[in-house]
């Protein structure tokens, strides 16, 4: 998972529309997490703000909601399984209140429990909204551990 300074996560976050800048800081959205985290045992509460700032990163748009899954599992080391169950409950409690906004922000369409993507791979980059290109310009300039170099 790429890292964003303080600055970069601010910028994205001041041009997000008013509904998602209140799930950022949401006490309710915060009650949730910690609800779904115990209720799937993971009880350290470095873990449980790490999938925080991954939720938060899907608010600001640097992570795709349906990638959530699979960055938990990657990153806190957490079974397949229990990552779906915890991606699963965090899309219904958190991002499904907040639906219109996210499906604007990734030109998908949300669904409790499963994430479709609605717009073929060939048309994706027309349809960017300025918000995603924001994003993909700060994402551009930071390095990704995850990646091998191309020589």
């Amino acid at each position: 998972m790429l890292q964003y300074s303080k600055e970069q996560l601010w910028q994205l976050y001041e041009g997000l529309p008013d509904e998602l800048k209140a799930a950022v800081f949401s006490e309710t959205n915060a009650d949730n997490l910690y609800e779904i985290c115990q209720k799937n045992e993971i009880k350290d509460n470095s873990a449980i703000s790490e999938i925080a700032k991954k939720i938060t990163y899907v608010f600001l748009g640097l992570l795709k909601p349906n990638e959530l899954q699979d960055i938990i599992s990657t990153d806190l080391n957490i079974e397949k399984k229990q990552a779906s169950q915890i991606a699963n409950e965090i899309n219904n409690y958190i991002f499904l209140p907040v639906r219109k906004n996210l499906e604007q922000l990734y030109q998908i369409e949300m669904k409790p429990s499963a994430m479709v993507n609605t717009i073929p791979t060939a048309r994706k980059s027309a349809a960017m909204t300025e918000k995603n290109k924001s994003a993909e310009k700060i994402k551009s300039k930071i390095k990704d551990r995850y990646r091998e170099a191309v020589v």
